[in-house]
């Protein structure tokens, strides 16, 4: 995602007056050259320094830091367990350590491709009275990028508004550093609306998911590109700004503007950002499809084929599948196209189905769902939220009690204490019963169960782990999956297959 390159820019510029005064330049110095490695040495040589003096533990600064830096590099459970480090370490106020766990949360989420949970936990911050100008900068510009990633370019614009309105509050600020949020806003206002023509080009009308009417109203000739008359003093923007010039050429079918496409991909690689590299490699896909250019689009997208599996398609392989498809269209392999082109529009039709769950009011998220039971009753009315957002995140397996809780910006410990308090479960055994309850509906309803199809039903519900998924169904149904097949009267698995390399699920 494009928002991967600004985020490591503005965490850095959040990050300012936090790092010490000692590493303060030359950790900056790292972050606006893109030498993330280096950033992380110096943090990490923070990290150790304070560990070491017994009398000045690790801030939350430091460990949050660390935790942005491995999300950016691809490290998610490292960026996980330092951002939980980071809140263990607050010593402020319940809303800091809110603010704290939306921040974090929500750029999990985002990097994660979990885009409804990524707005609501950002837009949860614009809500906190304690928030401060630059924790409010960062929100705004986090919902921004969260909807540009869901392909709703006007909204998108209109939140870079408020992103610009927040940046004149930083200006009272004495950390100087609003001219740098400047300069990322003006580029970023470039990459969206470049970003937007090329995905509204008629080459590229069956591109479902940008045409589904969430950019119809927009208008590229009302939007076209306006490079800034000033170079940036922030040397990744400077090449990010040359690159979106070069991407433009080459959907003006300038062959000599592709060659400095590869250049760039080159800069992302040695950049170490995995998921810029793979935005950067789709754009350049798309561009010099859009220009005419169909070898040179199958050379860029490559080296991306062995990253996505049959049958393994989420939004985060949404662009690639496309890019594959008309790949596949330009060089007459109709039958790869075809069934490319299936897979990205039913994974088109989830993201979208995904996304209506969220309107969005004044640029803050609001989801909406009539779905509450005898449980969801039984808590307080701020909790049913989060139980209804427990209820439509089952199916992933990373869902956490922090995301659960951040989504309505309470601490976990509060939604652990209310959960325990109100419906005698705490939020992981709620997930858990929950998720049983599902797999067995979907073992009692589905016709032709077979061995594998049980492993699929307990993925579909979030469940991976074999002997997970047989410990907690005995506990709760006094079964294996075996037996309530058995028992329903209908095939289940041979003694043979039972012994075999899925243990029998019992």
């Amino acid at each position: 995602m494009l928002s991967a390159l600004y985020f490591s820019i503005i965490f850095g510029l959040s990050s300012k007056n936090n790092i010490p005064e000692s590493v303060r330049p030359q950790f900056l110095e790292c972050i606006f050259l893109g030498r993330l490695r280096a950033a992380k040495a110096l943090v990490s040589a923070w990290i150790d320094e304070t560990e070491t003096t017994l009398s000045r533990p690790p801030v939350h600064a430091a460990w949050q830091v660390q935790g942005d830096l491995q999300l950016l590099t691809g490290v998610m459970e490292e960026a996980e367990e330092c951002y939980r480090r980071s809140q263990k370490t607050i010593r402020g106020s319940k809303s800091a350590l809110r603010i704290a766990s939306c921040r974090n949360t929500a750029w999990m989420a985002l990097f994660r491709y979990r885009l409804p949970t990524a707005l609501s936990c950002f837009s949860q911050i614009t809500k906190e009275m304690e928030a401060n100008s630059i924790q409010l900068a960062e929100a705004h510009f986090g919902i921004a990028c969260t909807l540009y990633e869901m392909g709703r370019v006007n909204e998108t614009i209109k939140a870079l508004d408020s992103l610009a309105q927040s940046i004149e509050r930083l200006k009272k600020l004495p950390d100087q550093t609003a001219p740098q949020w400047i300069e990322v806003l003006e580029v970023l206002r470039v990459d969206v609306t470049t970003q937007a023509e090329l995905r509204t080009t008629t080459s590229l009308d069956d591109h479902v998911y940008w045409r589904s009417g969430q950019i119809a109203a927009y208008g590229s000739n009302a939007h076209l590109p306006k490079f800034p008359k000033h170079d940036t003093t922030i040397s990744v923007l400077r090449v990010r700004s040359e690159y979106l010039k070069s991407l433009h050429s080459t959907m003006r079918e300038d062959v000599h503007a592709v060659s400095d496409l590869y250049r760039h991909i080159e800069w992302a690689a040695n950049l170490g950002i995995i998921e810029y590299l793979r935005a950067v490699r789709l754009e350049c896909t798309l561009a010099t499809l859009v220009g005419r250019f169909p070898n040179h689009a199958s050379t860029i997208l490559q080296p991306l084929n062995h990253t996505v599996r049959i049958g393994t398609a989420g939004r985060a392989q949404l662009e690639y599948l496309y890019c594959a498809a008309k790949v596949f269209e330009f060089q007459g392999r109709v039958s790869d196209m075809q069934q490319t082109y299936r897979r990205y529009a039913l994974v088109a039709m989830q993201s979208l189905r995904e996304d209506a769950n969220i309107r969005l009011i004044a640029n803050e998220s609001v989801a909406t769902s009539s779905r509450i039971d005898h449980i969801g009753v039984r808590l307080p009315v701020r909790y049913r939220a989060a139980y209804l957002y427990l209820l439509e995140n089952l199916e992933y397996s990373d869902l956490s009690i922090g995301e659960v809780a951040a989504s309505i910006g309470v601490t976990p410990r509060a939604l652990q204490l209310t959960f325990k308090q109100y419906i005698g479960l705490s939020p992981a055994e709620l997930i858990r019963k929950k998720r049983m309850e599902h797999i067995r509906e979907d073992l009692l309803n589905e016709k032709n169960v077979s061995q594998q199809s049980v492993r699929d039903i307990a993925r579909k519900w979030g469940v991976e782990n074999r002997s997970s998924l047989i410990s907690s169904y005995r506990a709760q149904f006094h079964e294996t999956p075996s037996d309530t097949l058995k028992r329903s009267g209908r095939p289940s698995f041979s003694d043979a297959a039972d012994r075999g390399s899925c243990h029998g699920l019992s």
